[in-house]
Formats: C-alpha cells, sequence, structure tokens
C-alpha cells in the first residue's frame, strides 16, 4: 500500500470512528453521500452490524431515490442471516428503481448460501446485460460454469472479472472452500483444472500460481502444490507466505528438512509473524527435539497453531520418558497463565491417580471454573480420564453435581453412565444411559460412544440401545 492509500485509509478510519462515536452519543451527523457510502462499506466489512444498520437507515433516508443504499440495507439483512427480509428488500429494489446489476447478484449469492434452487446464469447474464461494471458477478459466473464442469466456458468471466478489477482473483480463494455454499460447490479437481486453464492464458499471474497450489493441497496433490509455490516464490520473492505455502507442502510430502529452509526464509521476510511453531514440528518429525523444542519456546502467539504448541512440547518430553520434565513445564506453564485449560487438562492426564489424588482434584476444580472453554469440555475430558486410569469415584463425584442443571442435560448422563458402565457397575450405568437417551437420543454418539466406541458391544447397553430405538419411553427426572 503506498503513502496515498495509507492516507487515505487513515482519513476513513477517523471518518468511521467519528460516526461511531456520534452513534453512541445519540447525536446527529451529517455525511455526504461518499462519505455515507464509504462508512456503510467499512462497517459492513467489520461487520459492525448495529452501525452499518443506523448509517444504511441515515442513507437511505437522505437519498431515498439512491437504489444503492438499499443493496447496502439487502446485505446487511444477509449478514445478519435474516434471508427473508433480505429477498423482501430486493422485491421492493426490483419493482421501484431501474434495474441494476447488484440486486441480481445479491439474489444469486443468497440463493446458493441457502441452498435455493435459482437460474444462476440467466441471472447473472441479465446483470452483465445492465451493466458490466461487477467484477464479482462474472466471478460468480465462472464459478458457476465450474460447478457445471464446464471448464472452458468459465476461463473468459474469470478473465472479465480480471480486466475490472485485477484484484478480482484474491476471490477464487474462497471459492476452493467447499463449505461456501453448501450442496452447490464445484469439486476440488475441478477447480485445480480451472486454474491450470486460466495459467494457460496469464502465465505470469502470480495469485493464479498461489490459487493453484492452495487448491491442489487440498486435492492432497502435494507435489503439484509444492511446484505450484516454487513458481510463485521464483515471481514473487518477497512473498512471506508464498515460502509458507510451499514448507506447508513440503511437510505434507514428508520433506522436513526443505521444509525448515523455507519456513526460515518466512521468517526472515515477515515482520508481522514469525514461523517457529511450525518449524519445530518438522524437526520433531526429524526426532531432532533439541532443535525442536527451541524453535517452539519461541512460537508466536498470536499463530493460529499456538494452542498446539504446548502438546508439541509435552509431547517430546513423553516421547523421552521424561515424564517430570513434561509436569514441571506444566506447572510452570499455569505459573505465567492461571488460565491455560489445556495446561491444565494435560497436566492432570500426567499425574498419579493414587498418589496425586488431591493435586488433580484442584485442577478439576480449576478447570471448572474457568469462563472458556465451556464445562462440557472439560467434563468430557473427565469421564474419558476416568475411564483411562480408573479414576471413577472421584470424576462421578465431580459430574454429579451438574446433573440437576437443565444446561448440561443430557451430556452429564451420558458421561457418568459411561464411568458407571467401564466400573463394572453396567445397571447403574445402564439407568443413566437410558435417561440420556430419553432426553436427547442425538447426543449419543458425541457424549457416549466418542468416550470409549467399545461401550456398544457391552451386552446389556447394545439391548438397552436395540429397544430404544424400537419404543421411546416416558422422560422421568428420577436420576436428579
Amino acid at each position: 500500500m503506498d503513502e496515498f492509500d495509507d492516507r487515505e485509509e487513515t482519513q476513513l478510519d477517523k471518518l468511521v470512528e467519528r460516526f461511531m462515536t456520534a452513534v453512541d452519543k445519540d447525536q446527529p451527523i451529517y455525511l455526504d453521500m461518499d462519505d455515507l457510502e464509504d462508512v456503510i462499506r467499512s462497517l459492513l466489512n467489520q461487520e459492525q452490524l448495529p452501525y452499518a444498520q443506523k448509517a444504511i437507515r441515515q442513507a437511505v433516508t437522505q437519498y431515498p431515490n439512491d437504489p444503492y443504499f438499499r443493496i447496502y440495507l439487502a446485505h446487511y439483512y444477509h449478514l445478519k442471516q435474516e434471508f427473508d427480509s433480505e429477498e423482501r428488500e430486493l422485491d421492493y429494489i426490483e419493482s421501484h428503481f431501474e434495474p441494476i446489476p447488484d440486486t441480481y447478484y445479491q439474489r444469486v449469492l443468497s440463493a446458493l448460501i441457502n441452498g435455493k434452487s435459482i437460474d444462476v446464469i440467466g441471472l447473472l447474464e441479465k446483470a452483465i446485460s445492465i451493466d458490466d461494471v461487477l467484477p464479482e458477478v462474472r466471478l460468480l459466473l465462472a464459478y458457476e460454469f465450474v460447478v457445471r464442469k464446464e471448464l472452458q466456458k468459465a476461463v473468459p468471466h474469470a478473465i472479465r472479472a480480471y480486466q475490472l478489477d485485477p484484484e478480482s482473483f484474491f476471490h477464487l480463494y474462497p471459492l476452493i472452500d467447499e463449505e461456501l455454499f453448501p450442496g452447490h460447490h464445484a469439486q476440488i479437481e475441478d477447480m485445480v483444472s480451472f486454474f491450470r486453464l486460466l495459467l494457460e492464458e496469464m502465465p505470469m499471474e502470480v495469485t493464479l500460481w498461489s490459487g493453484l497450489g492452495v487448491a491442489c493441497m487440498r486435492a492432497e496433490q502435494f507435489e503439484n502444490a509444492a511446484e505450484a509455490f516454487e513458481f510463485q516464490t521464483s515471481l514473487s520473492p518477497d512473498d512471506v507466505f508464498a515460502y509458507v505455502n510451499l514448507a506447508e507442502a513440503q511437510y505434507a510430502m514428508g520433506k522436513y528438512k526443505e521444509a525448515i529452509t523455507n519456513f526460515q526464509t518466512a521468517n526472515k521476510l515477515s515482520d508481522l509473524f514469525t514461523f517457529h511453531a511450525q518449524t519445530g514440528r518438522c524437526y520433531i518429525k526429524l526426532y531432532d527435539y533439541d532443535n525442536a523444542l527451541k524453535h517452539l519456546a519461541k512460537a508466536d502467539p498470536t499463530d493460529p497453531t499456538y494452542p498446539f504448541v504446548l502438546h508439541d512440547i509435552v509431547g517430546i518430553f513423553k516421547s523421552q520418558g521424561q515424564f517430570d520434565k513434561a509436569r514441571e513445564y506444566l506447572r510452570n506453564n499455569l505459573q505465567r497463565d492461571p488460565g491455560d485449560i489445556e495446561s491444565i487438562l494435560s497436566l492432570i492426564d500426567l499425574l498419579n491417580p493414587e498418589k496425586d489424588e488431591q493435586e488433580i482434584r484442584n485442577l478439576c476444580f480449576m478447570a471448572l471454573h474457568k469462563e472458556d472453554p465451556p464445562i462440557l469440555y472439560v467434563l468430557f475430558f473427565l469421564a474419558g480420564y476416568a475411564i483411562r486410569t480408573e479414576m471413577y469415584d472421584p470424576i462421578i463425584d465431580i459430574c454429579s453435581d451438574y446433573l440437576g442443571n437443565p444446561d448440561f442435560r443430557p451430556s452429564v448422563h451420558y458421561f457418568i453412565a459411561a464411568i458407571y458402565i467401564r466400573k463394572g457397575m453396567v445397571t447403574e450405568g445402564c439407568r443413566y444411559l437410558e435417561y440420556a437417551l430419553q432426553c436427547d437420543p442425538t447426543r449419543l454418539q458425541l457424549d457416549f460412544l466418542e468416550i470409549d466406541d467399545d461401550l456398544d458391544k457391552i451386552p446389556e447397553v447394545a439391548e438397552l440401545l436395540d429397544i430404544y430405538d424400537i419404543e421411546d419411553s416416558p422422560i422421568t427426572d428420577s436420576l436428579n
């Protein structure tokens, strides 16, 4: 971003802040049309929806004859997932204003996300016939042809999107995500082929090589991904994430030394991020635990994978039989951060149920009095721990404290059922299991069989599950 763009962004930030302050103080603020549009777009992009609604309402009131502000209102409803309101707003725009392409694009986008059947190509081509100014319309058309496996037809639409906005190819990345449009997505192999066709037309376009690499990673074509990312680094030798992606592909291929080299290159280029966690994991694969620990200790707390660093370090100590070091590391970590739930649970797992029962109880108390993660996450862990270590009674006591709370019903009943059954008290366990099934049978897999997938092989449990499949019993509160 050049100095002019920096200055413009700073000015916009100040303008948005002025607007939000005025809203907070319930004070009127006048903005001209351009400023209002900039504020609305910024607030929608940041998903500051209450403020965005205020700005849009003001714009619609000040400029009632401008359909584009009402498009922003439809988009606001879209972000709020109020799809009926969005559709009503789009109907209003179509019936009260001259046709604009944005209406048809928004309608198609909403339908695809909601899984509704709609004439995607017809509506998008109608948008183009009105005014071919929206690169997102062309990209969505390209994607639709990829979904239909008509790849050659997709290419010219993607290129036209690039002509309208050279940044458009960055928006191809979300299209690789199969969850974007549930039930209406392109096959990942077709996305790979689509990127290759685009590269035949634009072989020096960096974002396309990156997109090809990402698509190949999703398709588990790791060697092809590495080749794409490597070519990207030759075109853009200062692109940090080109080296990171190349390293990730090499890691997936088992080329750990090469991955280390590229993670280290990324480290040298980056002012914002470090990649010590990823480098450490490569050294783990090479059984070079000294270098692994050195890099893991320098991991960036803002790294999304940072929570796994603790498990990596503890795993190294455990693999070397250094359990005292693992416990010492976790205790030191809890002194630095008493709220680190993963340290608490990992330490519980490393303690001796007989010798360290009181410390385990204290740690359980700490874990269950944290706001995050949810209590059920901790209780699920403890149920599995009880079964692994045969520390049945203390964990049953802890879980029992939550039986009467409707927020934890019937998950706690499933947990206690599993513990009792593995303790050998099958009849008692089946009482809790039956109650849980009566409350919510959909939780069986997650809250019972996930703890121990052999539980359904126990004859009394199997019989109860068969009976429940045939006949539901009335729900009682006899176990609360």
